[in-house]
């Protein structure tokens, strides 16, 4: 029975419903194919009704005519023997009826060819006789009635015989089918009884299956309600169902507990199995003065779920707990569970995000007042070694002047390496507002920004077919001038320095800014070069500041530049990476979502 429970739990609502469609199925198939052989019975029984009644009709037909015709020839008779114009007059009369009975039996046969044919026979009979006869009355309105009369008769009587005969055969056969037709007549009775005890029979032991089905559902839903039960006593979370209570102008003034697992009670203050029948005002009254209560009847009255966080205080309970309500019939069913000690987390994460922010601002703050205090020192030192230079330089020894030189390129390194931590502080500043930027425009000014460094380098930068996408133009002009500046200064003495800056999977400009376009598309665009390389074992290392791979003395600059590049790229919610082996070129890909709302609403 477990086994067969558990086949039929997965299987689930869809799994029931199945049955009760093919049992429905089946039962309107049962009854479909009664009535139709019930049907079929009936209309046979009518046919064969139909048939009898039209055969009886026609033996009726031909024993009036018959008697019309015998009635005819004795009218015939009388007259021949006695002139009296009486018999002239039936004769006359009889004829008349003769002829419309043969009318009504040529309609009675009329979709009978050999039935029809016979009536032909008969017709052609009656004819001859009623020449004959026509004949005789001749003879005795002239007084010749002995004259010929003998071979007139004779040849009448066997007319007579003849038309007897056809009407016997007619009758004959009339009544062989109307034998036939009332045998299967019984036939299709008994049929049609046979018909209603199996129809009786199935309906019987249908209601029977069902019965049992129903039985067996029956037991089945009670270990789905036991199941059903210890599933919920097993859960981790409060879970509680309720029923409305209402006035009699039908608003909600009460819900009244149905169901709540083992874990609500442990949750509450309550013994378990003490809030089922209670209402909700008598087992937590703070509800309705905290709001949660019209929330629920807003869930009941709209069937909009809710999904809050509640802080309780009262009814023994203390703590914060997630909510999540929807509704059930003329009810709701709630979950929660005690998040207390998440939302202490939360807060506490909260407000460590808060502090950091603070330290970050109050870091960039320091960071660009400090490289603004060392800038005086550093043009001093600049101003008076140009002093002492031009006052002294004759008389200074070569070994002064190398150390004034010394003097005057560290200095100028350290007013770069300001400066560069100025760009670096000031690229931290993520609260500007994006905008769409057309990065082949964009590239454009870059190129007649680095001409002259192009030019030098005698450098071949081809650029291919860029989107349109969201971002800090100003940010992201100093992304893509730092990596071909880095791709110049990197560039190999052996070869042509090429550059190459494309773009894959990106949506076109006229799609993206017209609300048509996805918010969620991403565009990958790589900034390749054949310049000298590096190990790959070296490709994170680049991006973290202050770090070279090279000596000052190959390669001037402070190691910020791909480090801004990397805060750049953050900044947009992208992410940058870079590949490359030694004296084959490197290749630097930047992945940026096109649009930034969707980062910004988050």
């Amino acid at each position: 029975m477990y086994k067969n429970f558990a086949s039929d739990l997965a299987s689930g609502t869809k799994g029931l419903m199945r049955r009760v469609i093919v049992a429905f199925l089946f039962t309107l198939l049962v009854i479909s194919i009664s009535i139709y052989l019930s049907w079929k019975s009936f209309v046979q029984l009518h046919e064969n009704a139909t048939i009898v009644e039209l055969t009886h009709n026609q033996l009726s037909k031909y024993e009036e005519l018959l008697a019309t015709i015998i009635n005819a020839e004795s009218s015939e008779m009388g007259y021949a023997f006695t002139g009296d114009t009486a018999f002239l007059l039936h004769l006359v009369a009889a004829e008349d009826s003769v002829y419309n009975q043969l009318q009504n039996i040529r309609s009675l046969v009329k979709d009978d060819p050999l039935k029809l044919e016979r009536v032909k026979v008969l017709e052609t009979l009656i004819a001859e006789n009623f020449t004959a006869l026509d004949s005789i009355v001749a003879l005795q309105k002239t007084g010749n009635i002995s004259s010929g009369s003998y071979k007139i008769y004779a040849k009448g009587e066997t007319i007579i015989s003849r038309i007897k005969q056809v009407i016997k055969e007619a009758n004959m056969d009339e009544t062989a089918l109307m034998n036939l037709k009332n045998q299967k007549g019984r036939i299709a009775i008994t049929q049609y009884r046979v018909t209603i005890i199996l129809f009786l029979l199935i309906v019987i032991a249908t209601i029977i299956t069902s019965l049992i089905t129903i039985i067996s559902e029956f037991r089945k839903r009670a270990l789905l309600e036991d199941l059903l039960r210890s599933v919920l006593n097993a859960s981790l979370n409060g879970i509680q169902s309720f029923e409305s209570i209402r006035d009699l102008s039908g608003k909600i003034i009460d819900f009244r507990f149905i169901q709540a697992n083992a874990t609500s009670y442990q949750m509450g203050s309550g013994v378990e199995n003490s809030y089922i029948g209670k209402t909700l005002r008598e087992v937590s009254p703070a509800i309705a003065l905290e709001g949660l209560f019209m929330q629920y009847v807003t869930v009941v009255e709209t069937g909009i779920p809710l999904n809050t966080e509640h802080y309780f205080n009262s009814d023994g309970v203390n703590g914060w707990f997630r909510i999540v309500a929807v509704k059930l019939g003329d009810g709701f069913t709630v979950t929660f569970d005690n998040i207390t000690e998440a939302k202490q987390t939360k807060i506490e994460l909260e407000n460590n995000v808060k502090a950091l922010k603070r330290s970050n601002e109050e870091l960039q703050q320091f960071a660009h007042i400090a490289s603004h205090d060392l800038q005086e020192p550093l043009r001093k030192i600049l101003a008076f070694t140009d002093r002492v230079k031009e006052k002294n330089g004759e008389t200074l020894s070569n070994d002064s002047l190398n150390y004034f030189d010394r003097i005057v390129n560290s200095a100028h390194r350290m007013r770069n390496l300001i400066n560069d931590l100025l760009s670096y502080s000031r690229f931290s500043n993520t609260d500007i507002e994006t905008e769409p930027v057309d990065l082949n425009l964009l590239l454009k000014d870059i190129l007649s920004d680095l001409e002259m460094a192009i030019q030098k380098k005698n450098a071949e930068v081809v650029i291919g077919d860029l989107p349109v996408i969201d971002g800090i133009k100003i940010q992201l002009q100093q992304l893509f001038q730092n990596l071909i500046s880095n791709s110049l200064k990197f560039s190999s003495t052996s070869r042509i320095p090429i550059i190459e800056i494309i773009c894959k999977n990106h949506i076109k400009a006229d799609l993206l800014h017209n609300g048509s376009g996805e918010s969620n598309h991403w565009c990958n665009i790589y900034v390749k070069d054949n310049g000298i390389g590096f190990e790959q074992q070296h490709a994170e290392k680049i991006f973290q500041i202050f770090q070279r791979l090279h000596g000052r003395s190959e390669f001037e600059g402070s190691g910020i530049g791909l480090s801004i590049c990397k805060k750049i790229v953050e900044n947009h919610h992208g992410k940058i990476s870079a590949s490359g082996y030694p004296d084959e070129g490197a290749t630097f890909t930047i992945t940026l979502p096109v649009i930034q709302k969707q980062f910004v609403n988050n």
